[in-house]
This record gives structure tokens, C-alpha cells and sequence, in this order.
């Protein structure tokens, strides 16, 4: 359920401006303000992707090797049942309509990706009237429990949403300090 970053990955990111120096823990990096999954430090095997981010006169395009070795889970992968487990309790403590709408969504497809839990969760945002910052502190709180179990990121397939798909791999750290 998980993939490796090696020293030998070479990824992109893109940035309107400087990195700061020293990039610190989990959650304290977003590449913009509301990611597709949650805070991170996103980096793409796509130049022309990476460069799409660092647009203006301001923007850097980085290359990215890992020092070390790096557990990132697989978004392609089925829901861990720790997160199913996570949606659950929050609905029976809250029974609020959008996390009622996750947990049918996880009865429903009980094998169902991250990806598409996470996909879901924006879908059902606008239909429920969650505004898209509770969404993004909801990821947060999921990518927490696989922070936990040691995981130090996700990895997924880009350009997926994209009007003009051009696929590529996406590697997002939560630690990239």
C-alpha cells in the first residue's frame, strides 16, 4: 500500500517565489493555499507541470531528489481501515450530512481508492455547503493518521483532474525538511 521515494527519484516543483531555507514539519508547507490533498510539499515527475506552478517573473522551478529514502502511501490503493474507521466516528459524533454522505460513499464502494475517497470529499463539499477550508482540515486530519503509521507523504497519478490531461506522478511531503 505504499510507494517509495529514493535519493534516485527526480522530481519538480514549481514555486512563485523563493522556497523558504528550512521547510519544517508535517503540515507546515502548502504549495497553494488549497491543494488538491491536503498540505504538502507537491513535486511532479512533469517539468511543464512543475514549471505551470512557478508562473511570473517571480517563479522558481525546482529540481527534487530525496536525501533518503521516503514511505509515501499510494493513493490508487483501497481506503485504509483506519480512515474508514476516522469517517466513521466523525459522523457518529457529529451526524452531520456530508459525513453521512462518506460513509454511504465507503458502503457503497467498499473499495474505493484514497484518490476517490478525496475526490468525493470535494465532490460532496459543494453539494453539502462545505466550505472548501473544512475539506482541506479534513484531509489534514486524515493524512495525520497515516503520518502516525509512518507514513511521510502520498504519492498519486496528476494530471487527472486536469481539463487537458497530461499524466504524470505526483510525490506530496509532509515532512520535506
Amino acid at each position: 500500500t505504499s510507494g517509495y521515494a529514493s535519493p534516485k527519484t527526480k522530481m519538480y516543483h514549481g514555486a512563485k517565489g523563493e522556497i523558504p531555507e528550512k521547510l519544517v514539519g508535517f503540515g507546515d508547507y502548502s504549495s497553494h493555499r488549497y491543494s488538491a490533498y491536503g498540505d504538502g510539499f507537491y513535486t511532479t515527475s512533469r517539468t511543464a507541470t512543475a514549471k505551470g506552478y512557478a508562473r511570473g517573473k517571480e517563479g522558481k522551478l525546482y529540481e527534487v531528489t530525496p536525501k533518503k529514502e521516503a514511505k509515501l502511501f499510494d493513493m490508487e490503493q483501497p481506503v485504509p481501515p483506519s480512515i474508514k474507521q476516522a469517517i466513521k466516528k466523525s459522523y457518529e459524533r457529529l451526524e452531520s450530512g456530508y459525513d453521512e454522505g462518506l460513509v454511504l460513499f465507503l458502503e457503497e464502494n467498499p473499495k474505493a481508492s484514497l484518490v476517490e475517497l478525496y475526490d468525493e470529499m470535494r465532490n460532496l463539499s459543494s453539494y453539502e455547503r462545505v466550505p472548501i477550508w473544512e475539506v482541506h482540515e479534513y484531509f489534514h486530519d486524515l493524512n495525520s493518521i497515516l503520518y502516525k503509521s509512518g507514513y511521510q507523504g502520498l504519492r498519486h497519478k496528476g494530471g487527472v483532474l486536469s481539463s487537458r490531461p497530461k499524466k504524470h506522478e505526483v510525490n506530496i511531503y509532509w515532512n520535506p525538511g
